[in-house]
């Protein structure tokens, strides 16, 4: 059983904790991401397992979930790297680049630039395959409905975020970057 912390609607803890399948009406609950660049510019994403309950077998940002009871943002887009992907990558509070509101909760994005030198090693009950993608072809996968929903301006903000996080020259134009 994975317990979460409940917030309210201003992202303020409540002190309560509950089964994360108990989460009901005004139960807000925290989600992270963690985002992953290559030297070139080219995100890491996953293929969700067609188990998921949500958006079964489309691919998605590279690891994501909800953070457990008493875990912080930080620990928890960690943790989810790791648990999703084998990679271990301690994320600090400098590294989030957005928090988003949803319809239950709040969905905190960290970025790490630079390509992870470990093996990836997917769990194979929560992700089918991963690959290294540019901008066009992720929205292209929007496009044709093979990515989660986000909006494509989104994810072209997660890729103008990746300078402030990795070795790739910032004066590059976005262009230059996103094609291979």
């Amino acid at each position: 059983m994975e317990q979460i912390d409940v917030y309210d609607s201003e992202r303020r803890l409540t002190g309560r904790v509950i089964d994360r399948s108990e989460a009901g009406p005004g139960d807000y609950r925290l989600v992270v991401h963690a985002v992953i660049f290559d030297n070139e510019g080219r995100m890491l994403i996953q293929r969700r397992v067609s188990s998921k309950k949500s958006y079964p077998d489309l691919w998605d940002v590279t690891a994501g979930g909800q953070v457990m009871a008493g875990e912080s943002s930080c620990r928890g887009a960690s943790r989810e790297l790791f648990e999703e992907m084998g990679i271990r990558r301690r994320f600090a509070p400098e590294d989030l680049v957005c928090s988003a509101w949803f319809l239950y909760g709040f969905d905190d994005f960290y970025i790490s630039g630079s390509r992870p030198k470990d093996s990836l090693l997917l769990r194979g009950d929560e992700v089918s395959a991963a690959r290294w993608s540019n901008v066009q072809e992720i929205e292209a996968m929007i496009d044709s409905k093979e990515f989660v929903p986000y909006t494509k301006s989104f994810i072209r903000s997660l890729f103008d975020y990746q300078y402030r996080f990795s070795d790739i020259p910032r004066d590059l134009k976005a262009e230059q970057v996103w094609t291979e």
